[in-house]
């Protein structure tokens, strides 16, 4: 039996997105999407940390097919992701952004890395040692999201741009 993870009364989501993509809630995996978009929509969310237009999300996964039909799927990729990160998103008419809390392992890979870089050889080396320990593989690995360019070259751009930084973590 798991015990629950909380953070202030609310239950904790858990994006691991370096090596094969895992999302989790209060230990529990979530597999349950309509389609690899949905966590493709997360994952771009969850790691630029900012709003963005329903057009540019629309355009990102689905920029292969009309506008219309763009929206439209990205209004049900919406009410798929509502029901596992509701607490996490903030939906306006316009924009979409992920505002919530979660623990997302490459955002505290870079944090121990950059803090390990203010430190010490010793201690910063056991923070990097640990750090690698979350780099289990390249970011999104095996993961591919089918007629989406742009989500593709962003992905790729991003596990380039860690995976330089987990091989500098190693030299170092």
């Amino acid at each position: 039996m798991s015990i629950p993870n909380s953070v202030n009364g609310k239950t904790s989501l858990s994006l691991s997105y370096l090596g094969a993509p895992q999302i989790t809630r209060d230990n529990a995996l979530i597999e349950n999407f309509i389609s690899n978009k949905v966590p493709a929509l997360l994952a771009y969310l969850a790691v630029t940390r900012r709003a963005h237009t329903r057009d540019k999300l629309a355009a990102l996964l689905w920029g292969e097919i009309s506008d219309a039909d763009a929206k439209n799927n990205l209004r049900q990729a919406l009410t798929n992701l509502r029901k596992i990160a509701d607490q996490e998103l903030t939906i306006t008419r316009d924009s979409i952004e992920f505002s919530g809390d979660c623990v997302l392992d490459s955002v505290q890979f870079e944090l121990d890395i950059k803090t390990a870089s203010s430190l010490d050889p010793i201690p910063a080396s056991v923070i990097l040692t640990d750090s690698l320990h979350l780099y289990r593989g390249d970011f999104l690995e095996g993961f591919h999201v089918r007629d989406a360019p742009d989500f593709e070259d962003w992905m790729l751009a991003e596990r380039a741009r860690l995976r330089e930084l987990a091989l500098q973590t190693l030299t170092h």
